[in-house]
């Protein structure tokens, strides 16, 4: 039987600390294809983010921007922006309150409201030359924030009920609206496609990753994923750096 198999990028295909994508991993992406399986980009980054990435792997399919934007097959089937007026109450409280705040659009990234700690959010990730626009969101559709504001997760909560707010890094929280992450894409893609949940697969390592290993037919936490999301797992594999992909796929025989 064909299977879909869903991996997040940072921390499961992609070793920020280390050297990117490794070339067993780019081997078992392709692999996959090679078998008549189906593999989906499952990301909390915008596509304009992978954009050094998805050529690699030969990507045509992803759930992006966790769970809001969704192309299947270099078609884009399915999206769920941030409404405009929710977009200008973000944008006012974090400028009001000196908050950093970055917006992701499926083509740009970003920073709205610039500090200190945006500055390292984006060195984290790589993302050396942003955008600086306080008028793109005007005419175009948001899909995530970044505020950069840990320690002020509660009071974002209380003061926008509609959003939810995961920890990316220790600089910064990914924000999205309520109603689920990537599970609720996966589940858009999969009801497009009539697919049996059974056959799928899902690789993730942090926090907004949880849901979409509880959601599918057998999740995998990445060895080194965070401890809540391997006491859901059904499988816990080995670190990023010891070719965890390769390694569980072969062990699925899925390769």
């Amino acid at each position: 039987m064909l299977a879909i198999i869903f991996l997040d990028i940072d921390g499961t295909l992609v070793n920020n600390k280390r050297d990117g994508l490794s070339p067993k991993t780019i081997e078992a992406f392709k692999a996959l294809k090679e078998n008549g399986h189906i593999p989906v980009v499952a990301t909390g980054r915008i596509p304009y983010l992978c954009m050094d990435i998805f050529p690699k792997l030969e990507a045509d399919s992803y759930v992006c921007a966790n769970g809001s934007y969704i192309v299947y097959k270099g078609k884009e089937i399915g999206k769920f922006p941030i409404p405009k007026d929710l977009t200008e109450r973000v944008i006012r409280y974090c400028v009001n309150n000196s908050l950093g705040l970055c917006i992701e659009f499926a083509d740009l990234y970003v920073v709205q409201n610039r500090t200190e700690i945006t500055d390292k959010f984006n060195e984290c990730f790589h993302i050396n030359s942003p955008s600086y626009d306080k008028v793109y969101y005007k005419n175009h559709e948001a899909f995530q924030f970044v505020i950069c504001a840990n320690s002020k997760k509660k009071e974002l909560e209380k003061e926008f009920p509609e959003l939810v707010f995961n920890v990316s890094n220790e600089h910064g929280l990914d924000v999205n609206l309520k109603g689920g992450l990537k599970e609720k894409g996966i589940k858009y893609l999969l009801d497009y496609l009539k697919y049996d949940i059974k056959e799928t697969y899902a690789f993730g390592d942090g926090f907004n990753d949880i849901e979409m290993i509880k959601n599918v037919g057998i999740g995998i936490a990445m060895g080194n994923g965070n401890s809540i999301l391997k006491e859901k797992a059904k499988f816990v594999t080995l670190p990023i750096e010891y070719d965890a992909i390769y390694y569980t796929l072969k062990l699925y025989k899925l390769i």
